[in-house]
């Protein structure tokens, strides 16, 4: 399997200086936060033996997304298909070499339809973060969708690449804590808590009580979120987070969805893009609904 595997898989990088390395790593963080593509990543001091895990943990994550698209749970994709498909970039980490392997979810579309399900997908601009927009193909019913207008900077939800807080602002520092997806020491934690409580007292944010959903139902403002968020992250009741083209598992992720005046316009349960339970009306909603708005995901400790 492995020699097929090297053989098969397309290698667009090998051992590179460290500038070339910084570009590769670019190119890969550019992947996994694209909403177009499906992912695994592996680091073994073992090419290959990281070329076989980053496929494997990229076939967990095609199989899951196939399911989510064909609404059959038993669905699976073939293992040979799919690799003639995949890419992959590699880097390296001292003696250790990090791969990416990684397939474009179009080609994925392709594959799930010659098997004759029928597979309604549109993909996202690149650009942007905006929920999508419908189209006739996508819904029986024509949705109530705003014109998309481009969302304030201030509003757009950060890309964050560092992992060092220091000299950062407080609303760095909990961007930082928010959106990176690497883990940070307790020394780090303890700043991003401090910061927190000085943006919550700028802010005028009063500490919540109840569950985290009746935390985040009660903010208002796109603002006021962090305040909000930070806690509930550091205390464990909100495992991962992120903006809306990172997200990966839509069952098990809500939606704050915000449009371009910072106002929270709906707090939507897990679910499909079409979907999804408003958890303010208690109706049944979809994405759709919230053409030009912003919106970020995130899972509960459930």
């Amino acid at each position: 399997m492995k020699k097929n595997l090297a053989l098969l898989i397309v290698l667009l990088v090998g051992l590179l200086p460290v500038n070339a390395q910084r570009d590769v790593q670019k190119e890969m963080n550019k992947i996994k936060s694209s909403p177009n593509y499906v992912y695994g990543e592996a680091t073994r001091a073992d090419r290959e033996e990281a070329l076989d895990a980053a496929f494997d943990e990229m076939m967990h994550e095609a199989d899951q997304w196939a399911a989510d698209q064909t609404h059959d749970k038993d669905v699976e994709l073939s293992n040979d298909d799919v690799r003639e498909l995949v890419e992959s970039m590699e880097t390296k980490r001292g003696s250790q070499t990090r791969v990416l392997a990684y397939v474009k979810l179009s080609k994925l579309v392709s594959l799930l339809r010659e098997a004759g399900y029928k597979v309604k997908f549109q993909e996202q601009s690149e650009d942007d973060d905006e929920l999508p927009t419908s189209t006739a193909e996508e819904t029986e019913e024509t949705p109530d969708v705003e014109e998309a207008k481009p969302a304030r900077e201030t509003t757009n939800v950060p890309d964050v690449t560092v992992v060092s807080i220091e000299g950062l602002s407080d609303d760095e520092i909990l961007d930082v804590y928010l959106y990176n997806d690497k883990g940070m020491t307790p020394e780090q934690e303890a700043a991003v808590e401090r910061a927190a409580a000085r943006v919550a007292e700028r802010n005028n944010v009063v500490a919540g009580t109840g569950t985290a959903l009746e935390q985040i139902l009660a903010v208002r403002s796109f603002y006021d979120l962090k305040s909000v968020m930070v806690p509930l992250k550091l205390n464990g009741e909100i495992t991962k987070l992120g903006k809306y083209r990172t997200m990966r598992e839509p069952q098990r992720s809500y939606l704050i969805i915000y449009d371009t005046d910072a106002r929270i316009r709906a707090v939507l349960g897990p679910g499909s893009e079409s979907s999804r339970k408003n958890l303010r009306t208690g109706n049944k909603d979809s994405i759709y609904n919230y053409g030009g708005c912003g919106a970020i995901w995130f899972q509960l400790n459930e």
